[in-house]
């Protein structure tokens, strides 16, 4: 059975300022197990700090029940003091707390007001500052003023541990400290819960230091317990966390864009110990699978020039389906060989084989009657006053939805219509294009005219193109993605170099056009990134680029773009300054690429490609 040395059961708590009141807590749940390390965290305002004065009793509940190690908060008397010795509590900036000329003398002042003994209190005090790394022949007699910010904050804490508490808490414990005064606070820290079985709870902003040390974590948002559950589960739930205004730890934001570009680290994945072994074992299969990635930037060119050409001949032999056979055999043995989950391909390229598919559908359609039918269907007589009233209709439907999806109606702000509506933007946008393609078709026939619609004739010719068409799409971006996704931005803009280096001859700017490809390949993902920093941030500060009138997402927008193109700019000058530091100039000589000479691997993989594909002409 678990044990829970702290049990909140329907806390409430409302701030009574004259006629005002602010209701703080809301209905907040939560056990805290004996010997864990708790995080609470939230947003400024969320009742953190709040819930954390209910556990020793300086605030209490307006309505609920909070029992800590057996002991009822709302009691009064000796049982809220034997409360109070076992909850040692740390505020902000705790080093302002220090007052006496010593540092022996400061962490003493605890254990006095119990009234032990003089032996008592020293073996208490020497205990606590050499838990917390301040060795007492050292610092004992010093003047707590004399030391460093993290040393002060060091000596606060033992001042708490000197008062042999079972529950500590940490209210922003490391607010003000630099990196290593962070890492020694923590550190000691964990010695303290691990040597003397301390339940640790942790208030803090910073993700990293609660997704590394806490075991339970107790999401607040508005005075209401929103999550709670292992740091793991919390932080797998990006997407919800960032609704209560929070992000992941950066390692967990790093994995995520680290999936993204199609590594297949696990989902459960969490810490930095895991996270490098995941990435060891894709570096190990990466080695075992490294053809792909060793060749040249320059062979993948050549590669992929070669099969458009091939794909063009190809075409000209109509009902010969060797050669995409093939196709899709190299494009399949190459997504294996690179080590890049068939999923991430899938996920990149449903939409756009959608898209595709439906650009390609007409050409199934002919009026040619030279080309050998296959089926045909229509003419389907069709009046001019039914498709007006079907547009009419439609136009009707959309003004409807249009309504409901951006006029903010109290009404549905709370429902889920919104996001169902939603799904119907890209449909409704192709029956757009359609209506509008179908007035251009009427445009010449007279206001109660029958006409037909058709005939619509599916040849062996039509559908053919379709096949072809729709085959070359998915082959060519396949290999695209295989190229871009196993070669780094510089390889591919020094291969595309090399190649065009008979154009030097021609006087083209070869060179230039090569550094400014570059330029522009690391450029953008900074811009990128850039804009999703500045979404985070506006949206934490009230902006809502989803709900709300045109008038008030124009705002929002505007929110958006106007520090973006700042951005821009400045990174822009930074760049043109950099290059000018550089000695760059347009026009001048510059240093060349060094040409390498292809291996063996890249001249044996374009023989074996090209032997294979021309023979495919021949089966």
């Amino acid at each position: 059975m678990t044990d829970h040395i702290i049990s909140v059961k329907n806390l409430s708590h409302t701030y009574q300022s004259g006629p005002l009141q602010k209701a703080a807590l809301i209905d907040i749940t939560m056990e805290i197990e004996r010997g864990s390390c708790a995080a609470i965290i939230g947003i400024t305002g969320s009742g953190k700090s709040t819930l954390v004065q209910h556990f020793n009793g300086l605030l209490r509940p307006t309505s609920g029940t909070v029992a800590v190690d057996g002991v009822n908060v709302q009691a009064r008397g000796g049982d809220l003091k034997v409360l109070r010795q076992r909850v040692g509590m740390l505020f902000q900036f705790p080093e302002a707390q220090l007052f006496e000329h010593t540092v022996y003398a400061d962490v003493a002042f605890g254990p006095r007001r119990l009234k032990l003994s003089k032996r008592e209190v020293r073996t208490r005090v020497l205990q606590a500052l050499e838990t917390v790394g301040l060795p007492p022949h050292t610092y004992a007699q010093r003047s707590p003023f004399e030391l460093s910010g993290g040393q002060r904050r060091r000596v606060a804490l033992a001042g708490v541990l000197a008062m042999s508490p079972k529950i500590l808490v940490l209210d922003e414990p490391t607010t003000g400290l630099d990196a290593d005064g962070r890492t020694e606070f923590y550190y000691y820290l964990q010695r303290v819960q691990q040597k003397d079985g301390v339940t640790v709870i942790l208030v803090s902003h910073d993700m990293s230091e609660v997704a590394t040390l806490a075991d339970q974590l107790f999401v607040l948002h508005n005075g209401r317990l929103v999550m709670q559950g292992t740091p793991r589960t919390i932080f797998g739930q990006g997407n919800i966390l960032h609704q209560w205004g929070l992000t992941e730890p950066p390692l967990s934001e790093l994995l995520i864009q680290l999936r993204k570009q199609g590594l297949a680290i696990p989902l459960d994945v969490f810490t930095l110990e895991e996270a490098l072994h995941a990435l060891q074992e894709i570096e190990t299969i990466r080695h075992e699978k490294e053809n792909l990635h060793r060749l040249q930037g320059r062979t993948k060119l050549l590669l992929l020039a070669w099969f458009t050409v091939y794909i063009v001949i190809a075409n000209n032999y109509m009902w010969h389906f060797v050669p995409y056979l093939v196709l899709a055999a190299l494009s399949f043995l190459g997504v294996v060989i690179s080590g890049i989950s068939l999923h991430h391909v899938w996920r990149r390229m449903r939409l756009l084989l959608l898209l595709m598919l439906l650009g390609a559908i007409p050409t199934l359609f002919t009026t040619d009657g030279t080309v050998k039918p296959l089926y045909t269907f229509g003419p389907f007589p069709t009046s001019f006053d039914f498709i007006r009233w079907s547009i009419v209709a439609y136009g009707v439907l959309l003004t409807i939805y249009i309504a409901l999806f951006l006029l903010p109606i109290p009404s549905l702000q709370n429902i889920s219509l919104r996001s169902w509506l939603k799904r119907f933007r890209i449909p409704l946008i192709f029956i757009t294009l359609g209506v509008i393609v179908l007035l251009w078709l009427i445009r010449n026939i007279p206001p109660g005219a029958t006409f037909p619609v058709g005939p619509f004739v599916i040849t062996n010719l039509g559908v053919w193109s379709l096949f072809s068409l729709y085959t070359v799409f998915i082959v060519l971006y396949i290999f695209s993605l295989l190229l871009t996704m196993t070669t780094t931005p510089i390889a591919l803009i020094e291969g595309l170099t090399m190649l065009l280096t008979p154009l030097r001859w021609l006087k083209l700017p070869v060179d230039d056009f090569a550094l400014m490809t570059l330029i522009a390949l690391r450029f953008i993902p900074t811009l990128i990134e850039e804009v999703e920093q500045l979404l985070k941030a506006q949206i934490s500060r009230g902006a809502d680029y989803a709900h709300g009138t045109l008038r008030e997402r124009t705002q929002s927008l505007i929110a958006l773009f106007v520090p973006l193109l700042q951005g821009v700019f400045r990174r822009a000058s930074d760049l043109a300054t950099a290059l000018e530091s550089r000695g760059y100039e347009i026009g001048s000589h510059q240093t060349r690429l060094h040409e390498k000479r292809l291996g063996a691997i890249d001249y044996g993989v374009l023989a074996l490609v090209v032997i294979i594909t021309v023979g495919s002409f021949f089966v």
